[in-house]
């Protein structure tokens, strides 16, 4: 297999302030929230999820900034800092997406915002989701380059997504039909 290298720089010139742009919005997203919910409304009363979503800005604002670094670095006459970069990205990536789906799980189970605890079951079934999410994510970006690893994490990602809404609607199902025989 042959990897093919961008050798015209100059075309990563206009992504590169494009990157940029996005690291200051992501920076000012998180300026902004930090005032909002610390500075401006520090109520005592706030949720974790409130204080926490704060990760999602963050980790966005190191992924864009790390794409940036990495382009930055173009026609990459240090491969070993390139590969640095590239590791790094990697792993903000992966976590930034991991953390994205956990906060989506916590909310579609309505965590601080219908009820302020998730039962054990709830909290056994997100973990043993993000486990298989972060893994799926390291396995996808580690294996870009293998068509067939690449082909395997897609249908992996794709069932897991159809068992997930299955069961979701399997559980609003019966709950339905338990409640219209009550």
């Amino acid at each position: 297999m042959e990897h093919l290298y961008i050798t015209d720089c100059n075309a990563l010139g206009e992504v590169e302030i494009f990157y940029l742009l996005f690291s200051l919005a992501y920076a000012l997203i998180l300026f902004i929230w930090h005032r909002l919910v610390w500075k401006m409304y520090p109520d005592p009363l706030s949720s974790s999820l409130q204080r926490g979503i704060i990760a999602l800005p963050a980790l966005k604002l190191l992924q864009v900034a790390f794409y940036g670094l990495q382009l930055r670095g173009c026609p990459w006459p240090n491969l070993l800092q390139s590969r640095y970069y590239l590791m790094a990205l990697l792993t903000v990536s992966t976590v930034y997406y991991t953390v994205l789906i956990a906060y989506l799980l916590v909310l579609s189970k309505g965590w601080k915002i219908a009820r302020m605890q998730l039962d054990r079951r709830d909290v056994s079934r997100n973990t043993l989701i993000l486990a298989a999410v972060y893994l799926i994510f390291s396995a996808y970006y580690v294996s870009v380059n293998v068509p067939q690893m690449k082909n395997f994490v897609e249908v992996t990602l794709i069932s897991l997504t159809l068992t997930v809404r299955a069961e979701h609607a399997l559980h609003w199902s019966l709950r339905i039909r338990v409640q219209s025989n009550i």
